[in-house]
């Protein structure tokens, strides 16, 4: 991987924290509870009597940044994958755990709050539209447990291998934790914090990949040699 490889990586990465944040603030304009444990006024409030454009446009936009996530996580996997032995799979198991990560954020996630958002908003039935949102948080949970095992791989990748700094690597760990935790109290929105803290982790590795002065190739390591010879 070129030098420059990681600097666009880099980039891309700072681009899906920010264009994330922003869909998220453009979505919800207008604080209204909707998880699961939200009086079902409030989901007439928001699927129904609110304007829905905002809500899209913002979905659109978070959309996009999630999708961005992807080469990003992809560049990180090569950068750790690089510095690992031949028989570790600790980068393979980030970049499997953040492609289920996006792909259940996407649909049904997304896809179930964008459904609620259409039937409400054109008269639709209120218990398809409580159906929907139910799906939608809890299918956030289910991502979350796969956001927790990309952390939780990277960390220890980035430990063993060495290949990323400590003040990445240990707060991956502990972000893991703490989501796993959040998980376990999730009606109390207990993983919503380390969910955003998450961005704040992608932020920072994405700013080291731009600014950082090491030089990552392709090229075999010597940690990926065998040390036994054949004979």
């Amino acid at each position: 991987m070129t030098r420059n490889a990681l600097r666009a990586a880099g980039a891309i990465g700072i681009a899906h924290v920010a264009i994330v944040i922003a869909g998220f603030a453009i979505q919800f304009q207008d604080v209204v509870d909707i998880t699961l444990t939200a009086p079902k006024e409030n989901l007439t409030t928001f699927f129904v009597d609110g304007d829905p454009s905002p809500v899209f446009l913002g979905g659109h936009l978070e959309l996009l940044g999630y999708l961005l996530l992807l080469p990003f996580a992809a560049a990180l996997y090569r950068h750790l994958r690089s510095a690992e032995p031949v028989s570790a799979f600790g980068a393979l198991t980030s970049i499997l755990a953040v492609t289920a990560f996006v792909a259940t954020t996407l649909s049904p996630g997304f896809a179930a709050g964008a459904a609620a958002l259409w039937i409400g908003s054109h008269g639709g039935d209120p218990a398809s539209v409580e159906a929907l949102n139910t799906l939608r948080n809890t299918t956030y949970v289910t991502s979350l447990a796969a956001y927790a095992f990309f952390f939780a791989a990277v960390g220890v990748s980035g430990l063993t291998g060495r290949s990323l700094p400590k003040w990445l690597s240990v707060p991956a760990l502990v972000l893991a934790g703490w989501l796993a935790v959040g998980l376990a109290f999730f009606t109390d929105g207990q993983a919503d914090l380390p969910a955003m803290v998450g961005l704040l982790w992608s932020l920072a590795a994405a700013i080291w990949m731009v600014s950082t002065k090491i030089s990552s190739t392709d090229g075999a390591r010597a940690a990926q040699v065998p040390a036994v010879s054949p004979a």
